[in-house]
């Protein structure tokens, strides 16, 4: 069964791919315009990067799902840290269950493990299903996530 940060990484990569995609097709065609002008792919580049240094990754769509699955991974670490500290009102001896019943209980016990979003939003696209999108996040030359961004986000500002 997967856990609710593995739920959460299938929505995420599906968003994420959306907005690469779109961010790739606004770049393809920011360059030919600027190559009208400037004559070659490679002058109209180094021209754009001035403006947009980190390429198609630094897009307000790409960027848009960087916040929101932040936020939505520090939801989900809030829910575990909640569910974790709650003790449950008895306990049962191992040696009191069959069998049968301790793999079942031990199915129930298994705790989720918070992962800090930084990591999530990264490390967990290394894998062959998404590291096109972890390739494409390489790009960004900073994380446009601080503590203003959170609090405007969060609606404390």
């Amino acid at each position: 069964m997967p856990t609710r940060h593995e739920m959460l990484l299938a929505e995420y990569a599906k968003a994420l791919g959306r907005a690469k995609h779109l961010a790739v097709e606004w770049w393809d065609e920011l360059v030919e315009n600027v190559a009208r002008s400037t004559g070659t792919r490679e002058q109209a580049q180094r021209q754009i990067r001035t403006r947009w240094p980190d390429g198609p990754a630094s897009h307000p769509m790409v960027i848009g799902v960087l916040l929101k699955y932040y936020v939505a991974c520090e939801a989900v670490n809030r829910k575990i840290e909640i569910e974790q500290a709650k003790t449950p009102e008895e306990e049962f001896s191992k040696d009191d269950l069959g069998e049968e019943e301790q793999e079942i209980e031990e199915d129930e016990n298994t705790q989720e493990d918070v992962v800090y979003p930084n990591v999530f939003l990264v490390e967990w696209l290394l894998d062959d299903e998404h590291d096109d999108l972890a390739d494409f996040l390489g790009d960004l030359s900073y994380w446009p996530i601080g503590a203003d961004t959170l609090a405007a986000i969060r609606g404390t500002t």
